[in-house]
């Protein structure tokens, strides 16, 4: 019936806040940083929470084309990225990953950061897309 249709494919819409430097929003969970408020430049340290609650995710192209960001360093609250999380941010040199991040499959995360020389990966992550760290050429 219709009304089946329609409850199968309804989408969860989330208000959107701004912490000054990112725009994001709240799961059940915690805190998913969608985009940066403000370009991030040189050494950025993402927060362990944001209103009380542990950021636990990037959206969809967060960090995408940030050139002034040099090296990222994620909270170990941190438990996703979504793809394309720093796709073609030129100048990153360095991220560490949090311990908690057990896979990077399904994203071209790191795609084309063409400065990428360090990447701190968890002991135990258990795989990376063969797209994670294309044209990524100082590797």
């Amino acid at each position: 019936s219709l009304l089946t249709i329609l409850l199968t494919f309804s989408i969860s819409a989330y208000a959107m806040e701004d912490s000054g430097e990112y725009f994001y929003y709240h799961t059940e969970q915690g805190i998913v940083l969608s985009y940066c408020s403000k370009e991030p430049v040189g050494v950025v340290i993402v927060p362990k929470e944001i209103d009380n609650r542990p950021v636990i995710g990037f959206a969809l192209d967060c960090f995408t084309s940030k050139h002034q960001m040099t090296e990222i360093i994620l909270p170990e609250t941190m438990l996703w990225l979504e793809d394309g999380a720093f796709i073609n941010c030129t100048n990153l040199k360095r991220i560490v990953l949090p311990k908690k991040m057990a896979d990077t499959n399904g994203g071209n995360y790191f795609q084309d950061c063409t400065s990428l020389t360090d990447i701190v990966l968890p002991e135990n992550l258990e795989t990376i897309s063969y797209a994670t760290f294309k044209n990524c050429i100082s590797l």
